[in-house]
């Protein structure tokens, strides 16, 4: 349930599309609504349980989910939350074509449909704080929506050119779209892959935790305070046209979060730095600032890092 001080007035009844709904972020952002009394459409590349199977890089199969939300709620869509996308910035290398493909046609699909339904309010494009780039840096200055793009990645490219997309709807057809930065989201139900769920299976396995760089300094948000911060900037008029960091502008050291973890779980064995996982040049510090999203729609996150660890250890 949401701890967000979230107008419930203003989804209840609404229609919401969600593209990636199957997903990590999506799948908590679709809960949430749900429980606000939203009417939701969720898509994803794999169908599961009230979510439908869609490929959105096609403009045929996406056009159907939206005569699909037509005949079952008998009306257009008032919300889209566009999420879906290559979420792995190694997948994405290896694959570029596909990475490409689904990112940028994704997006212009929905963006294009979205532009003749006269219903929508709001929206709502996924990036990330890739687009600031990842080349090493020593620079302790917190990253706001004004620091310099820096494409340096695959997966980078996928993040500006969505948002250079949804600008520019905005700018030629007054489509209201506000764009999402994310920082490092963790919670609940993440992939193993991830940082913070892989220590926690290591530290719960036993084993010699392995880990790269541990110095590495990063903006962790729990998946709460992301599906609040993406619901305010839904209802929210006055945030369409532009780019917002979804972040807490507190660092976090990968070694802290070990420290923190190792006592809630126990774990009283060294930890080991394994080389082939240290990324080269990576940036040592990346925080955003996030007074311009707390400006906008009066949200600010509400989960510290210690007690987002803390709930995933229960």
């Amino acid at each position: 349930m949401s701890n967000s001080t979230i107008d419930l007035s203003a989804v209840k009844g609404s229609t919401v599309l969600i593209t990636g709904a199957g997903g990590f972020i999506g799948g908590h952002l679709l809960n949430t609504l749900k429980s606000l009394g939203a009417n939701i459409i969720g898509v994803d590349r794999k169908p599961s349980t009230g979510i439908h199977g869609a490929d959105i890089s096609s403009a045929e199969e996406i056009h159907q989910i939206f005569k699909i939300t037509s005949s079952t709620y008998g009306k257009s869509i008032d919300y889209i939350f566009h999420l879906a996308g290559q979420k792995s910035a190694s997948l994405a290398r290896e694959n570029p074509a596909e990475t490409l493909k689904t990112s940028f046609n994704g997006t212009l699909n929905i963006l294009e449909y979205a532009r003749k339904q006269e219903t929508v309010k709001k929206v709502i494009l996924i990036s990330s704080l890739a687009v600031y780039g990842i080349d090493e840096d020593h620079s302790q200055e917190l990253l706001d929506e004004s620091h310099a793009l820096q494409n340096d990645s695959i997966y980078s490219a996928t993040k500006i050119s969505t948002e250079a997309l949804g600008l520019s709807y905005f700018k030629d057809f007054s489509l209201p779209v506000s764009i999402a930065r994310l920082s490092n989201v963790y919670g609940p139900l993440q992939s193993s892959a991830a940082v913070i769920p892989s220590l926690i299976a290591q530290m719960r396995s036993g084993q010699k935790i392995s880990m790269g760089n541990t110095k590495s300094i990063r903006d962790f948000i729990h998946v709460q305070d992301v599906v609040d911060a993406l619901i305010n900037l839904a209802i929210n008029k006055n945030t369409s046209g532009s780019i917002y960091n979804v972040s807490t502008a507190q660092g976090t050291s990968i070694k802290t979060i070990a420290e923190i973890l190792s006592p809630l779980l126990n774990y009283n064995d060294e930890i080991l730095i394994d080389e082939k996982k240290v990324r080269a040049n990576e940036k040592i510090f990346m925080v955003a600032d996030n007074s311009k999203l707390k400006k906008a729609t009066g949200w600010s996150p509400k989960i510290s890092i210690e007690n987002g660890l803390k709930s995933l250890c229960q």
